[in-house]
């Protein structure tokens, strides 16, 4: 009769702790992160690494595509592969993907931001998507790698979201990467706030095939992916050493006291 109470409270205690764990990984078990299956970037489809444990506040979900229409009017949807699908436009906070078919070139890049830093995949000959990389905070730029060849991507941009009055949600350039751009060339101009924390450069004007640039993008995809173990970046940062440390002492230790507190009471019932 008196064991009962003390064996719920056992069971409860654990099941708290169960939940204290589960609250604790499942950020990094969140839709987007862990599933099956790799984009084939042949096809240009490339994955995407996100929420990796940054407050991002939307997830679209496994090779889910979202298409804006450019400057021009135009949904450039060739350059994906086949049976991608389409998303509704709307407002985003995300990271994203921004690209630029032109002349038959097809050139994608990602991005991934995460506490602050930026992190751009430029991917020149479309078959490797981790040549070239520009890492920048808050405008400032170093580069990493070589291109591997002179076919580039020809707009590649880093972009935010924004709410333009009277005209919707808009997405604006951050930094300008232009089909005749060299190994030294950095994005211009200095960024400036456009409010949440998120900020734009818009001093990369151009004009190219005809088109002018008027500081929107031309075309926009956002790639739900895979995480991949090769892939992750940083994924060890402040808030997952936290969780880590917070397991390990709400989690292990409590355990191993538990089993020091219960076992003499065990030990003294023994007949």
């Amino acid at each position: 009769m008196n064991r009962a109470p003390f064996g719920r409270a056992v069971v409860n205690k654990r099941s708290l702790q169960y939940r204290g764990l589960r609250s604790l990984i499942s950020p990094y078990l969140a839709p987007g992160l862990i599933g099956t299956g790799l984009l084939d970037p042949a096809a240009n489809q490339i994955m995407d690494i996100h929420n990796l444990g940054v407050s991002y506040v939307y997830e679209p979900g496994f090779g889910t595509v979202w298409e804006f229409d450019g400057a021009d009017g135009n949904v450039e949807s060739t350059v994906l592969g086949a049976g991608m699908g389409t998303c509704p436009k709307g407002p985003i906070s995300y990271c994203w993907w921004c690209t630029k078919s032109s002349a038959g070139e097809a050139g994608l890049g990602r991005i991934l931001q995460q506490d602050g830093e930026v992190i751009i995949y430029a991917n020149g000959n479309n078959l490797d998507h981790t040549d070239y990389r520009w890492t920048g905070i808050d405008g400032g730029w170093s580069r990493t790698g070589a291109f591997p060849n002179s076919s580039i991507p020809k707009h590649f941009c880093i972009t935010y979201d924004a709410v333009i009055a009277g005209a919707g949600p808009q997405l604006y350039i951050n930094g300008l990467f232009d089909g005749a751009m060299t190994e030294t060339t950095a994005p211009t101009g200095t960024p400036t706030d456009i409010g949440g924390g998120q900020r734009r450069n818009v001093g990369n004007a151009f004009d190219s095939s005809s088109r002018t640039w008027d500081g929107r993008i031309w075309d926009v995809r956002i790639y739900a992916g895979v995480l991949q173990p090769a892939q992750v970046w940083r994924i060890f940062d402040q808030k997952t050493r936290f969780a880590l440390y917070e397991l390990f002492t709400r989690f292990f230790l409590s355990e191993m006291l538990s089993v020091l507190y219960i076992s003499p009471f065990v030990a003294s019932r023994r007949p």
